[in-house]
C-alpha cells in the first residue's frame, strides 16, 4: 500500500490506486464491525461472508489486472527498485 499504490499513481493509474486505498479503508471498517459483534451473533457470519467476497474481488483486481499492468510499465529496473522498496517496507513493519 505504501510502495505499490504510489507507483500506480506515478504510472498513470491514479484512479485505480485511489479505489484500492478506499477498499483498504473499507476493510478496516469491516474489521471494526466484526470486533463489535459476538461470533455467535447471526450477523457475524453474514458479515464475514460479505467481507470475504469483497476482499476476494479486491485481490483479484490487484493480482490479475493492476499489478501486471504496473509490472509491464515499470520494466526490469523499475521492478527491481519496487522490490527493494517493498522489502524495506516489510522490514520496517516487522
Amino acid at each position: 500500500e505504501h510502495v505499490v499504490y504510489p507507483s500506480l499513481h506515478e504510472h498513470g493509474m491514479g484512479n485505480e490506486a485511489e479505489e484500492l486505498t478506499r477498499d483498504h479503508g473499507h476493510v478496516k471498517h469491516f474489521l471494526f464491525e466484526l470486533s463489535e459483534l459476538e461470533p455467535n451473533n447471526a450477523l457475524w457470519m453474514a458479515k464475514i461472508r460479505e467481507f470475504r467476497s469483497e476482499l476476494e474481488e479486491h485481490i483479484q483486481e490487484e493480482e490479475d489486472e493492476l499489478f501486471p499492468r504496473l509490472r509491464d510499465g515499470l520494466g526490469m529496473q523499475g521492478n527491481q527498485h519496487i522490490t527493494k522498496l517493498m522489502n524495506k517496507e516489510g522490514m520496517m513493519a516487522a
